[in-house]
């Protein structure tokens, strides 16, 4: 390092800096450095980066080094209350433990403004490092500056700009449906979902469904049911489950496949679960058949993915961002039973 610094005529610690790509040094100057250390070969050294990376984190009195849990201010309730949520969160505190970090949240109020004063928190606190909890503002974006910060996305709603992130293999997801369909002789699968949340995962789950419609041509398709949204008044539900009725009494499903749990009460009112449809929910409910989305490994994810950054001096946006999935796991219920006995091997 002293070498390069010779040679860009800058001292020492504006080479460290600059190879850190830390905001205080000017554009054009990290730019240069990098290139004369690009060009003698300049290599960091992982373990001293691993161990500096703790000293430039670590708070004054000694406590462990923070990385920021960045939540929009007005999502709290919803990220404390789902079951989905609090493992994805508690997943994410677990591993950053277990690393010697301390994950501190940071609450981001709308505006642009808010998220460089934000910026400007994390930076004076000396944080490295940030970990983005799902959004819910129209459009997946966030108005946190990430220059100087490593970071990682919790689930596929961020869209803007794109970081690197991990969430589950909707794939994958979408695999272990069909073989669990394929054991027990369903044949008409109907995908129910809202228009909202799709966006929200950019399309995973109904891209991995049609691709299973078409690897079973044998199968008679069933298109799927795409809701508005959640509905958030009586008036809203009744119109969701006059369209769950038109598409049902239509197209015969004999499963159901993800339909929100806010509508099963209605539902249950219309049709006989297990009995005339099946179904398989990816919510957390007692008692339901169930493909259980891994939040914890998830969260815990995210925390290997920004400590990795961290020991690289790897900050900003990702020229080539990353997406890490988690595979889904089964858990049987009492919402899918056989339709007939499994032939004997």
């Amino acid at each position: 390092m002293r070498m390069v610094a010779a040679e860009a005529g800058v001292s020492v610690m504006t080479v460290s800096l600059a190879l850190r790509n830390h905001p205080s040094i000017p554009g054009r100057t990290r730019n240069r450095i990098q290139r004369i250390a690009r060009k003698m070969n300049y290599r960091p050294n992982a373990l001293v980066a691993t161990l500096m990376a703790q000293i430039h984190s670590r708070r004054p009195d000694s406590e462990s080094p923070v990385l920021g849990l960045v939540r929009e201010s007005e999502a709290s309730d919803l990220l404390n209350s789902v079951p989905y949520y609090q493992d994805l969160l508690q997943g994410a505190r677990e591993r950053a433990q277990a690393l010697g970090y301390l994950l501190e949240d940071f609450f981001l109020e709308p505006g642009d403004e808010a998220g460089r004063q934000l910026h400007r928190i994390l930076h004076t606190r000396g944080i490295r490092g940030v970990i983005l909890a799902p959004v819910f503002r129209p459009g997946g974006t966030t108005t946190l500056p990430l220059d100087g910060l490593a970071s990682c996305a919790l689930g596929y709603s961020l869209h803007e700009p794109l970081i690197h992130r991990i969430g589950s293999h909707h794939g994958q997801m979408m695999e272990l449906v069909w073989s669990k369909l394929r054991e027990r002789d369903y044949q008409r699968p109907g995908f129910i979902y809202t228009y909202a949340n799709l966006e929200r995962i950019r399309y995973g789950l109904l891209g991995g469904f049609v691709a299973q419609q078409i690897l079973h041509p044998e199968l008679p398709p069933v298109p799927p049911l795409i809701l508005p949204k959640l509905p958030e008044t009586p008036a809203e539900e009744a119109e969701c489950l006059r369209d769950f009725r038109k598409w049902f009494r239509r197209h015969h499903p004999d499963v159901l496949v993800a339909p929100p749990w806010v509508l099963m009460d209605g539902i249950r009112r219309l049709i006989r679960i297990p009995e005339e449809a099946g179904a398989i929910f990816f919510d957390y409910g007692l008692g339901w058949t169930e493909v259980r989305e891994q939040a914890e490994h998830i969260g815990s994810g995210a925390v290997d993915v920004v400590v990795a950054q961290i020991h690289r001096n790897e900050t900003g946006v990702p020229p080539f961002p990353k997406t890490v999935s988690i595979n889904a796991t089964w858990i049987e219920g009492d919402t899918l039973p056989p339709r007939k006995a499994p032939v004997a091997k």
